[in-house]
């Protein structure tokens, strides 16, 4: 079987787009990430009542639109004229909530690599799965660089595994229990993306040991930044990707 390419460098990766200087999760925050020195960028998708996969993070349209209720019980006709963007700052008003089709194209352009986190918002996970990897999989080029998938939820990640059994998965973790290494092992998991305050210097070693990657999220103090940034640390996940680009001047 083919090995999987697995990325061995402290990575910075653009959290939801720049998102400390942008609205998370649109177009305005990829373009500033790549202004910023991103090569890579994280972003959620979820799916709508209709079926189509838009970029957001959260379960409900209230905290970064002008709109309200639950993601999952609205249709893309009924979203698409809302602002993702005003709540952030007034310049960013006119800023839509993209589709998945929409951002694609965009990372294309501004060829950027990414981590794809698929979330659970209450949608049909099976749906979700095929609908977002329908859109993906025409611009997957495995031998050049794939994609990286990550969820919470497991039961999302092996329906992925499924379909692409070489693609790259990490699940997320907020809060680490060692009762949950049992779990992760049994699943092959590639990559543990870890909340910064769950990280430990015995659970850098364990993952190590198991050849498990890092990704830790959200580092946004030049601080934590630059101790991370030289130990055995995969993926930084930042809100301000040019932390790097400081660190190296």
């Amino acid at each position: 079987m083919k090995t999987k390419q697995i990325f061995y460098a402290p990575i910075t990766v653009a959290h939801r787009g720049a998102s400390g200087r942008a609205p998370e999760n649109t177009l305005a925050a990829l373009q500033l990430a790549k202004e910023s020195g991103a090569a890579w960028v994280e972003f959620d998708v979820m799916m709508l009542r209709d079926g189509e996969i838009i970029v957001m993070h959260d379960d409900t349209l209230d905290r970064t639109t002008n709109g309200h209720g639950a993601v999952a019980h609205h249709t893309y006709e009924q979203i698409q004229n809302l602002s993702a963007g005003a709540w952030f700052a007034p310049e960013f008003a006119r800023e839509p909530i993209p589709t998945l089709a929409q951002f694609l194209e965009e990372l294309e352009r501004l060829e950027l690599h990414f981590i794809l986190e698929f979330k659970d918002n209450g949608s049909d996970i099976r749906q979700l799965v095929k609908n977002t990897l329908d859109l993906i999989e025409p611009q997957w080029e495995p031998e050049i660089l794939q994609p990286i998938f990550f969820s919470e939820n497991a039961e999302i990640l092996k329906l992925v595994r499924q379909r692409f059994p070489e693609a790259i998965l990490g699940q997320v973790v907020d809060k680490w229990d060692d009762d949950m290494w049992a779990h992760f092992l049994e699943q092959r998991f590639d990559i543990v993306c870890i909340n910064q305050h769950e990280l430990t210097k015995k659970r850098i070693h364990l993952f190590r040991d198991h050849h498990v990657s890092i990704a830790c999220y959200t580092i946004n103090d030049a601080e934590p930044y630059e101790e991370l940034a030289h130990i055995a640390i995969d993926y930084i996940i930042t809100d301000y990707p040019e932390f790097e680009r400081a660190l190296i001047k």
